[in-house]
């Protein structure tokens, strides 16, 4: 009860939310070719943390390269890197906190609100049809929710959107999170309103020996 408490206190202080600068990362933009690359934007921040992978399968990353003893494991990416001598002992927060890393990716209702929280997006670009594993997870002191990696294969020329998402109203819920993967489209119009649209996504899933497999969500997403 105490860390579903402190939990719900967490959420409810992110909705005080902080100023960010966007900071345009001219390398990264760069790389985009829209016949051979896709983007995708990941939140995260507000005590969400978040990694990814390209190029391998739920299979042989969970079960080969995070086995390997290697640390970090081959092929893993944190999302935001924080130095712990960075980190503000008045505010309890990194310099970087207070900015997002964009490549001119089109906004989405998340990003209009980004100010009202704690969180913060970063933009990458990433090889199309290669299998793309986006890790996030929720961790307060004894509070968290680490749902299954979420498992995708990008289309060249689109945009993603990657969240951290609740799927259910109630802390007690034993799904209550997951990894939510949205395809940015725009609706045209003077407006240049964006379609979020989510897409069916596979998880890395261990069965009761401990080895992963891809599995296909099917109804609610699934949760490990």
């Amino acid at each position: 009860m105490r860390s579903l408490l402190l939990l719900a206190t967490v959420l409810a202080m992110a909705g005080c939310g902080t100023n960010k600068v966007n900071i345009e990362n001219v390398v990264e933009a760069q790389k985009y070719d829209p016949a051979s690359t896709a983007r995708i934007r990941i939140f995260s921040g507000q005590a969400v943390y978040g990694g990814y992978v390209v190029g391998q399968t739920c299979e042989t990353y969970y079960n080969v390269s995070k086995k390997s003893g290697i640390v970090p494991p081959p092929g893993w990416r944190v999302v935001r890197n924080h130095k712990k001598e960075e980190l503000s002992s008045i505010t309890l927060r990194y310099p970087s906190d207070y900015q997002n890393n964009v490549i001119g990716m089109p906004s989405s209702k998340k990003v209009q609100n980004i100010n009202a929280t704690n969180g913060y997006y970063d933009e990458l670009v990433i090889p199309a049809g290669q299998t793309f594993i986006a890790s996030l997870w929720f961790g307060a002191g004894k509070s968290g929710c680490s749902p299954a990696a979420a498992s995708f294969i990008p289309q060249a020329g689109k945009d993603y959107e990657i969240r951290f998402d609740y799927t259910s109203e109630s802390y007690f819920s034993p799904t209550m999170c997951h990894v939510g993967v949205y395809e940015l489209q725009s609706a045209g119009g003077p407006s240049n309103v964006v379609r979020e649209l989510p897409i069916s996504t596979n998880y890395c899933l261990s069965d009761s020996s401990g080895t992963y497999h891809t599995v296909t969500a099917r109804g609610d997403s699934a949760s490990q």
